[in-house]
């Protein structure tokens, strides 16, 4: 990937996560602080790609472990959103601020393509620092206040299951795929 893309994506990311931060900051402060890190979405993911691509500029080693973490947030949290979103509106109407939230979750989600080209072969383990995290915030997504919509009056635990129980889903696949696409050798080996 050239110099000059590299420089696009960071400022893309980075300018997305300085927005997310300001945009995610007055619901941040209900979170207890010990829960902030399980806040997994939009918090997360445009700092992490701006992390991923600034070692891949400096001509760092990106490890593996972490492109794996991040192609399973971005990927399964962009069609999630595709998914989730319209179904939020089904409950409380179609809006901007969530229309709008599709397209930033798919932006940083179609990021993991570029991602995924660069992983290289890894082993279960270098995958479970990701699964363990990832699991663990659905999981304190669902019993704690650390997903913002989940934490409107009356939001409906209907949505809320199938909220979680779709995203566990498509994680796993996309776990799922990364693994079996390893297993049978099919990863660029850079």
């Amino acid at each position: 990937m050239s110099k000059q893309k590299l420089k696009l994506l960071i400022l893309l990311n980075l300018t997305w996560s300085i927005l997310g931060f300001f945009a995610d900051f007055a619901w941040l402060r209900e979170v207890p602080i010990y829960l902030v890190p399980l806040t997994s979405i939009c918090s997360l993911y445009p700092p992490l790609l701006t992390i991923w691509y600034l070692l891949k500029y400096l001509d760092r080693l990106t490890p593996n472990w972490l492109t794996f973490w991040v192609i399973l947030g971005t990927a399964s949290y962009g069609l999630m959103a595709q998914i989730y979103f319209p179904l939020l509106m089904s409950w409380k109407g179609i809006n901007f601020h969530d229309v709008g939230s599709m397209f930033w979750v798919a932006v940083y989600g179609l990021q993991s393509i570029i991602l995924f080209k660069h992983l290289k072969k890894l082993s279960f383990q270098q995958m479970l620092p990701g699964l363990i995290y990832i699991f663990t915030a659905d999981s304190s997504h669902f019993f704690y206040p650390t997903f913002v919509d989940f934490i409107l009056p009356n939001y409906p635990i209907w949505l809320k299951i199938t909220t979680v129980s779709v995203a566990v889903l498509l994680q796993i696949s996309v776990a799922a795929i990364v693994y079996l696409l390893n297993r049978n050798h099919r990863l660029v080996l850079n």
